[in-house]
């Protein structure tokens, strides 16, 4: 007797934040989609809520429901989609345009942007540092503007990675790092494989999961790059 193994099947769910769109891709079953939907429904009648100019007390409420609903899509995305590096970057990415919706002026001028944007903030950095903090650290860092320096200068094998025009530092950042580093930079130089003179190095984010946490720490409301980065 043969047992039939399904695949699960996927489903593409989209979150409306004004005029961005961020999409996941889920199981069609997870209950996800109705998540979704609340916080479509309850950012819309918050947008609509300040566009009406109405009371702040009533804006406070909806606006605790919108933070409400997106710890709601956050904590599924920690219990059930923990591994999907696409879903940990679209939700650093959906709360962090709901807080850019609360710096407008606006509401910004109805008082309740900087209450709900700092709360909401703070969940934000929360929520990444459970699913990703692990591999977005000071070592990370360390390792990217080692690969960075390297390859500005001349000493990395190119390969089909090299096609990556994005720079996450500029030159100045990158002297700042070797005249700061320089032992370790040369004891790192002392380990790595060499071809033809030149260094094979991996590049930190060179992989779609990294580049989706390094992303999602990008758009991270917080002082988290000041502890992050380090030197």
């Amino acid at each position: 007797m043969s047992t039939t193994v399904q695949t699960p099947s996927y489903v593409n769910v989209h979150v409306e934040i004004g005029v961005s769109i961020f999409k996941y891709v889920v199981p069609d079953d997870s209950g996800f989609d109705r998540i979704v939907a609340d916080l479509n429904a309850d950012f819309q009648t918050l947008n609509g809520l300040i566009a009406e100019g109405l009371p702040a007390d009533r804006l406070k409420e909806m606006a605790q429901r919108v933070r409400s609903a997106y710890g709601k899509l956050t904590r599924h995305i920690e219990q059930k989609l923990s591994r999907d590096s696409d879903s940990i970057r679209s939700a650093v990415e959906t709360g962090a345009a709901i807080i850019a919706s609360l710096e407008s002026d606006e509401a910004q001028n109805l008082q309740i942007g900087h209450i709900a944007r700092d709360a909401l903030a703070k969940d934000i950095e929360a929520f990444f540092r459970k699913v990703a903090g692990r591999h977005i650290n000071a070592t990370f860092f360390w390792d990217l503007k080692f690969y960075e320096w390297s390859r500005s200068n001349g000493l990395v094998v190119r390969d089909e990675r090299w096609a990556r025009s994005s720079r996450p530092f500029s030159n100045e950042q990158l002297e700042e790092f070797f005249q700061a580093n320089r032992p370790q930079v040369f004891k790192r130089m002392l380990t790595v494989e060499v071809a033809n003179a030149l260094m094979r190095l991996e590049d930190p984010i060179g992989s779609r999961d990294m580049e989706n946490y390094y992303e999602a720490f990008r758009k991270v409301p917080s002082a988290m790059i000041d502890v992050t980065e380090g030197g």
